[in-house]
């Protein structure tokens, strides 16, 4: 008889991480775990079970035949296992573990949202953070990887419940000058994010010029690229202060509308309740209405 083989559960998370995110660098920095990790612990389950899973390429990973059959027990094994440890802490009266995933520019306020997430109902339980754009963490929660996001679009998520809806503002430094009829600079984030998306769009209608002068791959770097002069950005209204301002020589740009804050929830995991306690916390911080 054959001498049975354990996979370790993790090392079903990491490939289903990689099927789902479809990148080594995402998967390293969701899971805490270096890439040559991450690469060690495909090879190993690729060893034990005598099959190539992933192959790799310019544009990522694409999952062989055999990938895509053990990717499905892969999903299934997972959330059975995190099915058993939920209800056992359940039945034992213990505090949900909570894998969060918070958009690292949501609403340009994270350290309030940890704050209350440090002080809501999650005694005797553990939390994970993982801080990086929206359209990664949904691809993180899709392939099991995160209980809860927490994440911004410029409408309502199918699936999502909407928390608060924050108007934008142009903002600029004090400093700030243009001249009439000149291109805009524009200071956005890095890739598809809705302040982008939202700036693009607003501009585009009123048929005014723009270029992109400064990109920014951190929530902290858009507020730094408006506060050094490099151009103008969108931010909640809320932001305003001496350091970020309305551009007072472009009063004559389009209203750039509001942000869609929305929570994605595991159901069944008992983070109903969370989650509502965080729209509060997110309408008391920015005084507006659901």
């Amino acid at each position: 008889m054959s001498e049975n083989v354990n996979i370790e559960i993790e090392m079903l998370r990491t490939f289903a991480s990689l099927v789902e995110l479809r990148s080594f660098t995402l998967v390293a920095s969701v899971t805490g775990r270096s890439q040559s990790a991450v690469s060690q612990q495909l090879k190993r389950l690729e060893e034990m079970l005598g099959q190539q899973l992933l192959r790799r390429s310019a544009r990522g990973v694409k999952l062989t035949e055999q990938g895509r059959i053990l990717h499905e027990y892969a999903v299934e094994t997972i959330n059975r296992n995190d099915r058993i440890f939920r209800d056992f802490r359940s039945a034992l009266g213990l505090g949900p573990s909570l894998r969060l995933g918070l958009d690292e520019h949501v609403l340009s306020r994270e350290v309030g949202v940890l704050a209350h997430f440090g002080k809501a109902s999650l005694a005797a339980g553990s939390m994970s953070v993982t801080q990086a754009s929206t359209e990664e963490l949904l691809r993180a929660f899709s392939g099991g990887q995160l209980d809860v996001v927490i994440g911004v679009a410029t409408g309502s998520v199918a699936g999502a419940v909407d928390l608060c809806r924050v108007p934008l503002s142009w903002v600029a430094s004090p400093r700030f000058r243009i001249a009439p009829h000149a291109v805009i600079p524009l200071v956005a984030p890095m890739g598809s994010h809705p302040l982008r998306n939202a700036a693009v769009k607003a501009l585009d209608q009123a048929k005014q010029p723009w270029e992109l002068r400064y990109v920014a791959n951190s929530a902290t770097a858009l507020q730094a690229g408006i506060v050094g002069g490099h151009g103008i950005g969108l931010l909640p209204s809320a932001m305003l202060d001496e350091r970020l301002v309305a551009p007072p020589d472009l009063t004559h740009l389009p209203s750039p509308g509001a942000l869609h804050a929305f929570a994605l929830m595991q159901r069944g995991a008992g983070f109903e309740g969370l989650v509502e306690e965080v729209r509060s916390h997110l309408l008391d911080l920015f005084m507006v209405e659901a």
